[in-house]
């Protein structure tokens, strides 16, 4: 049963951002989704983290014993089941040391074999940062994040949107950590536009929401990229234009999911994210040599069968891991 006091279109985002991720892991199969989505589903899901931030309020000590208990513990475990299949589908050991090695210290984006478990340690990280700088005044807090983030970008000898290689993933925390800032900053502000009752209100609404519409189907058909600029001749104006070209979209999920938020099985997904992240790889790896046990196969010929993969290792995992999961997690956080 569905805890009413949730936010529905939050949910809905969620949901999208995690069939983002499932669809664009396939890579090139995924046609012109694959480039479309990772140009923004990464600070989408950052942005929601901000949002969901904002509605439980603690003290510092407190909120950072929540952070490691909702992120390092579901990472521990995760990790260490994916490792465990990894050497039996393997049927050897070859290489899990450098694996190992690679998960203690926090599975650094693009190094580790199950390579959404990254996000865990970034966000981590970013929450840890976050309860540091929460007296701050709330623009403050946008110009520290903007901050890093450039540091992160231009002064960094490898880019940490790109090639990360810090432990516990904190050079992409110094990139993303703006994005989450802007979702709690703004979370308050979208959530009374998405309720807007007058005519102004409920104008500016969606005359924002289908001109992003319009500019995310734009850049997805014609598979082009940053095509906000700021022609100006003054330092920084690409980090300015990037992260306007990735908000606009944002808020086009955004408004999408508000469309969408009425969808039950969608909203149930978004409140399964954590489990669904843990379990994609797993489910990547093994789920197609299970087939082969009984001669069958999948074939992915076409972006249309990517997504309904996709949407088949979603429906899956919600079916079969995912509520295992939930039951040994909640135990394990309750000793």
């Amino acid at each position: 049963m569905e805890n009413k006091n949730r936010i529905a279109w939050l949910d809905a985002a969620r949901g999208l951002g995690i069939a983002m991720v499932y669809l664009g892991h396939f890579g090139q199969e995924a046609g012109m989704s694959y480039d479309f989505v990772f140009q923004f589903h990464v600070p989408l899901f950052f942005f929601l983290a901000g949002c969901t931030g904002t509605l439980h309020r603690r003290p510092p000590k407190e909120a950072f014993r929540r952070a490691a208990e909702r992120l390092l513990i579901p990472y521990l475990f995760f990790g260490v089941i994916y490792l465990a299949a990894l050497v039996i589908v393997q049927d050897s050991t070859e290489g899990m040391g450098g694996q190992l090695r690679i998960f203690l210290t926090g599975a650094t984006r693009n190094q580790f074999a199950a390579g959404s478990l990254w996000f865990l340690t970034c966000l981590w990280v970013m929450e840890t940062v976050n309860i540091a700088v929460s007296r701050l005044n709330p623009w403050l807090r946008v110009a520290v994040a903007a901050g890093l983030y450039a540091l992160a970008v231009k002064a960094l000898p490898a880019n940490p949107m790109f090639t990360p290689q810090w432990p516990m993933n904190v050079d992409s925390a110094m990139g993303y950590f703006l994005y989450y800032t802007l979702g709690a900053v703004l979370f308050r502000g979208v959530e009374a536009l998405f309720r807007a009752e007058s005519v102004r209100g409920k104008a500016a609404l969606h005359g924002a929401g289908a001109l992003s519409l319009a500019y995310a189907a734009f850049v997805m058909l014609t598979h082009a990229r940053d095509h906000v600029r700021w022609y100006l001749n003054v330092p920084g104006y690409d980090l300015a234009g990037t992260v306007l070209h990735t908000s606009i979209l944002i808020f086009a999920a955004l408004y999408a999911a508000r469309w969408l938020q009425g969808c039950r099985p969608l909203r149930e997904t978004g409140q399964d994210t954590l489990y669904l992240c843990g379990c994609e790889d797993l489910l990547r790896m093994t789920v197609p040599m299970a087939l082969r046990t009984f001669g069958l196969g999948i074939t992915i010929v076409n972006p249309f069968s990517a997504m309904v993969y996709a949407a088949a290792l979603i429906a899956l995992a919600r079916r079969t891991a995912v509520p295992l999961e939930k039951k040994i997690l909640e135990r394990v956080m309750k000793r």
